[in-house]
């Protein structure tokens, strides 16, 4: 009977996933990934795309069954990593929305787009995809209604412009601490150094000749510095710190692969990358 067929092909599905999924048993994860597609055996055929890590085909057998859920759970597992998967599931989440609805569908016309809506909440949390591109991709669907565009966009300009107020208040203090100092070279070069210290930085007591005074502006004893020292106590442990972090950037900046590979790992951030060596003034 039908009912037998059914149950008989149930168990020997389940046998089947056993053994799939044993993981002493030896067998050919190729052959056997072959074997279940010409049966048109799913569940194995979805085990063993997993497990041969080959994510875009298991993204389109998803597809190909309109499972959209197994879809969106693929691309958080995936993360920021993969970009081009996030971008294929909204594409897909739109071009669903194009398709008309059934006879017997009663749903509301709004839960069509509740799925485009989730997708873009879940990219616009993890920053994956370029605004351009999600706004290119809902631009499919010329019926996409405000409501599923209009948040959206309003957070990306909310947040741009808060990002703006940030930059701007950051580019005034860099601007204060420039002219700051530009002041200080200023007058260190055109105005004479007057020390009027009496008390030296290392021990704490009166200064007594000789005395060494720093153009930072700290004095000490002659007597309390190393024998062989030109620099301030207090000030060259810093200095040598920004002097590492120089070199360091200078060096990073000559290893051309490490630059590389930044890039390509950078998917669609490669622009942040490029400003990011510009921005440490050692790409010249």
């Amino acid at each position: 009977s039908k009912a037998e067929a059914v149950a008989d092909a149930e168990t020997w599905s389940a046998k089947i996933m056993a053994l799939l999924e044993e993981p002493d048993c030896l067998y050919d994860a190729d052959h056997a990934l072959v074997l279940t597609q010409m049966a048109n055996f799913r569940k194995g055929q979805l085990l063993l795309l997993e497990r041969l890590r080959l994510t875009e085909l298991v993204l389109q057998a998803h597809a190909d069954d309109g499972d959209l859920a197994s879809q969106i759970k693929l691309c958080r597992r995936a993360g920021r990593a993969r970009p081009d998967l996030w971008s294929r599931v909204l594409r897909y989440a739109v071009e669903t929305t194009m398709e008309e609805p059934s006879a017997d569908d009663d749903d509301d016309e709004d839960e069509r787009w509740d799925d485009v809506i989730q997708i873009l909440e879940l990219c616009e949390q993890g920053d994956i995809l370029p605004p351009l591109q999600v706004l290119d991709i809902l631009s499919i669907n010329p019926a996409t209604p405000l409501k599923v565009v209009s948040p959206f966009l309003e957070r990306l300009l909310t947040g741009a412009q808060d990002q703006t107020t940030t930059d701007k208040a950051e580019v005034r203090e860099l601007r204060s601490s420039t002219a700051r100092m530009n002041a200080e070279i200023e007058e260190l070069r055109t105005r004479p150094k007057v020390f009027q210290a009496n008390t030296c930085n290392f021990s704490g007591g009166p200064l007594e000749l000789p005395v060494v005074h720093f153009m930072c502006g700290h004095s000490y004893n002659a007597t309390s510095l190393p024998e062989g020292e030109h620099e301030c106590l207090q000030c060259s442990p810093e200095q040598r710190k920004w002097n590492d972090i120089y070199n360091s950037q200078v060096q990073a900046a000559s290893d051309h692969e490490q630059f590389f590979k930044e890039l390509e790992h950078a998917h669609e951030k490669g622009f942040d990358v490029i400003a990011k060596y510009f921005g440490k003034g050692v790409v010249r």
